[in-house]
């Protein structure tokens, strides 16, 4: 379906799309524990959204990633913006980078080719509707078929 047109795309499993909410990188365990004390605390809301639109991320003139956005951005933006205003003040430093909403389908290395027709040709991607009813805290492991996701800790979002 989705995952031919691409040559030499890694595409990510099932087990390994995701929305991030807010990339932490490296952390220590005494940092992580904070943090998952803070989460504790705090309550969100559930997300009813749907798949709209694909787009691409280029790193050095070279698309390296292909992803599904999602609509409505606003709630999900506003989740970011609540759990970087945790993770800063638990002394994370500050994401500076434009945080766009959106599930990675794909990772390109520089033999890829064809990903920018590809994201063209599925620019108008759409889904039913669906619910993210859960915040999880990931840990990732980098292995030989890409990302593994070890959940370390989740709250549920009503």
């Amino acid at each position: 379906m989705l995952q031919y047109g691409v040559d030499h795309a890694h595409w990510q499993s099932a087990e390994q799309l995701h929305l991030t909410a807010r990339y932490i990188g490296n952390t220590d365990r005494h940092q992580a524990e904070a943090l998952v004390d803070m989460l504790d605390r705090e309550s969100f809301p559930a997300i009813e959204a749907q798949l709209a639109a694909m787009g691409c991320f280029t790193r050095k003139n070279h698309i390296d990633q292909i992803w599904a956005g999602v609509t409505p951005k606003e709630p999900f933006v506003a989740l970011h913006q609540r759990c970087e205003r945790i993770v800063t003040g638990l002394g994370f430093a500050p994401e500076h980078r434009s945080y766009v909403p959106h599930i990675t389908l794909a990772r390109l290395g520089k033999k890829a080719r064809g990903a920018a027709d590809y994201v063209a040709r599925h620019a108008d991607l759409s889904s039913a509707p669906f619910i993210f009813d859960q915040l999880v805290l990931y840990e990732s492991h980098l292995g030989k078929s890409g990302s593994h996701y070890a959940p370390l800790a989740s709250w549920p979002l009503s």
